[in-house]
């Protein structure tokens, strides 16, 4: 198991500037290089609708796109937590 990389070498004057970040947490703890990849399966395989959205709105510029995509999502949201709230509400005689 590597040493985490928490410092810069010896004298560097920017050490101090160094935040720890994903790779430290990873090389903290072992996972193998391989799995500590972020960007998800082949391709776009793993993506989710809100990164999604995110991208073609503002990676692609496609702004109406992903607004209509998160829109989407709030309203599936919106009608589960709707059914989910009547589903917990208790039955009053």
């Amino acid at each position: 198991m590597a040493a985490p990389r928490l410092h810069h070498a010896a004298g560097d004057p920017t050490e101090h500037l160094h935040q720890p970040d994903a790779d430290d947490a990873a090389d903290a703890v072992g996972l193998h290089p391989h799995l500590r990849d972020d960007r998800g399966g082949p391709g776009t395989n793993s993506s989710t609708l809100p990164i999604l959205a995110y991208q073609e709105a503002f990676k692609f510029s496609q702004l109406g796109f992903g607004t209509a995509i998160a829109t989407i999502l709030l309203v599936v949201g919106a009608v589960f937590s709707i059914i989910y709230i009547r589903a917990l509400k208790p039955e009053v005689d």
